[in-house]
């Protein structure tokens, strides 16, 4: 069952529609996974590291490279990979922005934007608001056409304060940064 299934280093998590839980495990062969009470299962097979698009399973040709947040809407988990924002549905994974390369680049499409590790996110189901931290900016992705802007960026102060959390409720996201504080930012930007 899924109590005797042995994980190393999980991080990412969503509850899909079915109630089950998808998680990455970093370790154990850089694997996108899905637990449910009855067993611990992998959607995409361990293999090597990349940024292709295609099927999931056993036999699949998807390759994800760091998938490190996760958040779902509706029969799709859209997660952060690297440099890229992708989107995972029944049987495949997509690169909904990103173009993979290194860089900061907010676009009209999804091909042409580019974003230096892409981290966090949450969705309202017509926007994933993610973040790069080194930058210290949130950033919002069109879900229907990848078409990325910046949205708020954090105050630094003496240290840069680095966000650990997000979530999302109703309209507002809210940020916990490393420094103790909590910042509420609505879904337009504003604080």
């Amino acid at each position: 069952g899924a109590q005797n299934a042995t994980l190393s280093r999980p991080q990412g998590l969503a509850v899909d529609a079915d109630g089950s839980v998808l998680f990455m495990d970093v370790e154990c062969g850089n694997r996108l996974r899905r637990a449910s009470a009855s067993a611990v299962t992998s959607v995409l097979r361990a293999g090597p590291v990349g940024l292709s698009d295609g099927t999931t399973g056993a036999m699949g040709t998807a390759q994800v490279a760091l998938p490190t947040a996760f958040g779902r809407v509706g029969n799709s988990v859209y997660f952060t990979d690297g440099d890229r924002v992708r989107q995972l549905q029944p049987g495949s994974i997509s690169t909904v922005a990103g173009s993979g390369i290194n860089g900061l680049q907010f676009a009209d499409s999804g091909e042409a934007a580019s974003y230096t590790y892409a981290e966090g996110l949450v969705s309202d189901g017509r926007y994933a608001y993610t973040q790069i931290t080194y930058l210290r900016q949130l950033f919002r992705v069109a879900l229907d056409r990848g078409a990325s802007q910046a949205l708020y960026t954090f105050p630094s102060g003496n240290q840069p304060a680095t966000v650990k959390a997000m979530t999302r409720l109703s309209d507002q996201i809210y940020l916990a940064f490393d420094d103790g504080t909590v910042r509420s930012i609505r879904s337009d930007g504003t604080v």
